[in-house]
């Protein structure tokens, strides 16, 4: 069903001209408060302008190129500049090889009597839960569990290999789907990581020797990650030819292995329906599961500082890492790529090298492309890349650290499909994601969570969140605040592979200038391209530190009498949050006595007490992290809540809310990304910037079925106007929203 479009009818909205505000999705609006000593108010609209001498740079008479004079926005590097490019280039590939933490473990030889104590111990415990339970498994939930598994590669197995992979599958499924079997342990092993086993295969009457199924079952592992408790380690005894696969000693109790199986496949069943909501293809697929596990997880770097047994880089090579703990190395990332993946029809696989784990995916054109989730988790703000997504074996190798980092170990090179040698350029059917309108264009997204920071005297740096599918992106320089003219020179073009990021020098202190940046893609050789994001900034001239990405999926819920618990998704690389409560609605007052500081390792929790039943209160949570011994803060997530005894769980904020012009003229296009578990939505136009008051018959509802997207009518061209939106669902008979997400938006011509 089309989405009906909204009239702006309504009101007459002053026709000021106002610099868009850019801010990361689901973070508070804020006042814009700036100091420009050097700029002067415009005649017509109030906005600053840069100035030279003391006169505005518009005068008339005045050419353009003098008006600029030695203060034009340069993307020429200065003396410093391609240093310090190289020097940026040299450091991310340092970084990257610093996130090689792929770990193969030992394989060590037991006494005959070793193993027959085991196999004894074994039985025993096998015949005792058949006995107790009938047969009945109780604790462990039922599911397909062949879903998480992969199968890609399986095709290179010689049929000796194929039956002891097919062995070990029937052996972990065992201690994966029953309560019953504990692990044995033996208190007197050489390591703490073969401490504890489970039953054994056979290998010698296949014809193999131990390092054959030593290595085949590294392989199998990494294909399997549905057995999280395996451990990379094992042990086998030689006259009986038996193979035995060790487990971490969390999961080596049986009961507690299964209330374990129970909260990891439930979160991440969590994950994959999230990302099946949103998504449709294989590429799309890709996407949400690389942006979701980049946001959750974060990398361990203290668990490569020891390799011994008793590191916790052991526990960083397993899904239970990833999932459970949000904390791992690339094993970790690789693992949880490739279960969801497959769990949602994606063939997809792990790539092993000397010390470094990634995944190789097959997309609907048949041909298989690198992944590599760790090295697209940035840790930072923006949380993720997708700068190692689908990419080809020719970009793969340009680079020596790249080629030498993904060039598949031996023997698993035999078992691991070979890349394609061009990486994937995504399809029309690709770009268009679920829930959101097409043009017909091919066109990409427009660049959101645009931030611009000063990195010295003369320079800013500007960077967005990678666009799905985009081949380019075009930064520019405009002469004005109505962003109407380039200035001559000043567009530039970069490659996507290159990152979403571009600079700026020769800037003024205390200079007020006007960018832009958008994306490109070639569809049917022809380049097209996302509409502009334009945003003003007013250069400091002294270089700031980035904060972290503000807390996402904020959820409260009342969790007794005057109590109420705030919860929030962890924010990669932070080492503190802030909590606060305000004064009243404005949420720009904090009570006095109710900020609170507390470590981020002390989890993503908060509760305040002493609350009155059925009265408002507004909280704020930001988190902040350490750079050269400063602390810098993401923005405030704001929200107000009303105190019961019993409070329904609401829908998250949409994110990602954007705008972009229509075909027609007056006509405008509201998009955000789809919410989970959302019913309805419901949009709104305000009255003035306040977003306080909703203009009169300005309030829509429609079924989330619909899209996350609506359409607004009679927008009138250089007009700002002030739309919101929210999600809302039916819980016990009750609707319960979101908070409302705003956005302004100054209309232009249709394109």
């Amino acid at each position: 069903m089309k989405r009906t479009t909204r009239s702006c009818g309504w009101a007459r909205l002053a026709a000021s001209v106002l610099a868009l505000v850019l801010l990361p999705a689901g973070c508070a609006r804020q006042e814009n408060s700036k100091t420009m000593e050097d700029s002067t108010p415009s005649e017509t609209t109030g906005a600053a302008v840069p100035v030279n001498g003391g006169k505005s740079l518009l005068w008339s008479g005045t050419s353009l190129e003098g008006a600029w004079f030695g203060f034009i926005p340069s993307r020429e590097p200065e003396n410093f500049a391609g240093n310090r490019d190289d020097a940026a280039a040299l450091a991310k590939a340092e970084e990257l090889l610093g996130r090689m933490g792929m770990r193969m473990g030992e394989s060590v030889e037991i006494s005959s009597t070793e193993a027959g104590n085991m196999e004894q111990a074994m039985a025993s415990m096998w015949d005792a839960y058949l006995a107790g339970s009938d047969g009945e498994e109780s604790l462990v939930k039922e599911r397909d569990w062949s879903i998480y598994a992969s199968s890609l590669g399986q095709e290179y197995l010689s049929p000796t290999e194929a039956e002891f992979f097919d062995r070990l599958d029937k052996l972990c499924l065992q201690y994966l789907s029953t309560s019953g079997l504990d692990a044995v342990g033996n208190p007197d092993s050489s390591g703490e990581q073969n401490r504890y086993r489970i039953g054994g295969v056979k290998y010698r009457d296949l014809g193999m020797s131990s390092q054959e199924a030593m290595d085949l079952y590294t392989w199998f592992a990494y294909t399997s990650p549905q057995y999280y408790f395996l451990n990379n380690w094992s042990v086998w005894e030689y006259s009986s030819g038996i193979f035995y696969p060790c487990v971490y000693e969390f999961a080596a109790d049986g009961e507690e292995r299964a209330k374990i199986t129970n909260e990891l496949f439930d979160k991440l069943d969590g994950w994959i329906e999230e990302v099946e909501s949103m998504a449709s293809t294989a590429y799309q697929k890709e996407l949400y599961a690389n942006k979701l596990i980049c946001e959750t997880a974060c990398y361990n770097y203290d668990a490569l500082e020891s390799d011994d047994s008793s590191s916790p880089i052991w526990i960083c090579q397993s899904l239970y890492s990833t999932v459970m703990l949000e904390s791992t190395v690339c094993a970790g990332y690789a693992k949880a790529f490739c279960a969801m993946m497959n769990a949602m029809d994606v063939d997809a696989t792990v790539g092993l090298s000397t010390n470094h784990a990634w995944n190789v995916v097959r997309l609907e054109d048949g041909n298989c492309y690198a992944v590599d989730v760790c090295w697209n988790d940035t840790d930072g703000n923006p949380p993720y890349s997708v700068e190692y997504m689908n990419i080809g074996q020719g970009i793969m190798s340009a680079e020596n650290y790249r080629k030498e980092s993904h060039t598949y170990e031996r023997p698993m090179a035999g078992w691991i499909p070979a890349i394609a040698e061009e990486s994937y350029v995504p399809t029309e059917k690709d770009f268009l994601q679920s829930g959101m309108p097409g043009d017909g264009t091919g066109r990409p997204a427009a660049p959101t969570n645009v931030v611009a920071v000063a990195e010295g005297e003369g320079r800013v740096s500007i960077t967005w969140n990678p666009v799905p599918g985009a081949a380019v992106y075009d930064s520019c320089a405009y002469t004005d605040f109505t962003y109407s003219e380039i200035i001559e020179d000043c567009l530039y073009t970069s490659s996507a592979d290159e990152g979403a990021y571009t600079y700026w020098t020769n800037l003024r202190e205390g200079a007020t200038y006007y960018f832009g940046v958008r994306a490109g893609r070639s569809v049917n050789g022809e380049t097209v391209y996302s509409d502009w994001v334009n945003f003003s900034y007013t250069h400091t001239g002294e270089a700031r530190s980035q904060g972290p990405a503000a807390p996402a999926n904020v959820r409260v819920a009342a969790t007794g009498e005057g109590r109420v618990t705030i919860d929030w998704d962890p924010v990669p690389g932070a080492a503190v949050y802030d909590s606060c409560a305000y004064t009243d609605s404005t949420c720009s007052e904090v009570m006095e006595g109710c900020l609170y500081t507390f470590p981020a390792e002390e989890g993503t929790s908060f509760y305040w007490t002493d609350l009155r039943e059925g009265a408002t209160y507004y909280f704020g949570i930001r988190a902040g992290k350490t750079v050269n011994g400063e602390t810098v803060y993401s923005d405030w997530v704001n929200f107000s809540y009303t105190h019961g005894e019993t409070a329904p769980e609401r829908p998250a904020a949409p994110a990602n809310v954007r705008m972009m012009a229509a075909e027609e003229e007056g006509e405008a296009l509201q998009v955000w990304d789809p919410v989970p578990g959302a019913e309805v939505y419901d949009v709104c136009a305000y009255t003035d910037s306040t977003y306080t008051q909703i203009a009169e018959g300005a309030l829509y509802t429609d079924p989330a079925e619909e899209g996350a997207y609506t359409g607004w009518t009679g927008m009138r061209a250089g007009t700002t106007y002030y739309f919101g939106v929210r999600a809302g669902r039916e819980i016990d008979g009750e609707m319960v929203y979101s908070d409302w997400v705003n956005i302004s938006y100054t209309h232009e011509n249709a394109r």
